[in-house]
């Protein structure tokens, strides 16, 4: 969610755990920048741990980064684990409520984690969907 740095410790990012496990002394890279960095110490809710799982919220203290090297939305991972794609096909439903259809090769905001990124919609099927309607995108 974020980074920042603490005097005496260095760099601290924070976020939820999504899946796996993150330990004291574990080497971690961040996506999408691929630089490396190692795990000094980890906290949950103010506690100190040397390990936590997915779903739990945690501030981990970084060596060999600084806090100004990571922005929101980036993403802490085992080194090599996570492959960057710059295209994914969705199944997309457009809700009812929607003020326009979606129409193919425009704009849209996509958000992810806790990223938000500006992407452009091509649509499979046809060249346009209406709200209240799916289609492949």
């Amino acid at each position: 969610d974020r980074a920042f740095s603490i005097s005496g410790f260095g760099t601290v990012v924070t976020g939820t755990l999504i899946d796996g496990f993150l330990s004291v002394g574990q080497e971690v890279e961040i996506i999408p920048i691929g630089l490396k960095a190692r795990i000094r110490g980890l906290q949950s809710h103010g506690k100190s741990g040397a390990s936590f799982g997915p779903g739990t919220r945690v501030a981990a203290n970084l060596s060999g980064i600084e806090s100004t090297q990571i922005t929101r939305g980036d993403v802490l991972s085992f080194p090599n684990f996570i492959d960057l794609s710059e295209a994914f096909d969705v199944r997309l439903n457009v809700v009812e409520d929607a003020p326009n259809p979606l129409r193919h090769n425009m704009f849209v905001t996509l958000h992810t984690g806790s990223s938000e990124v500006v992407a452009r919609l091509r649509l499979l099927e046809e060249e346009e969907v209406q709200p209240g309607n799916t289609t492949w995108a």
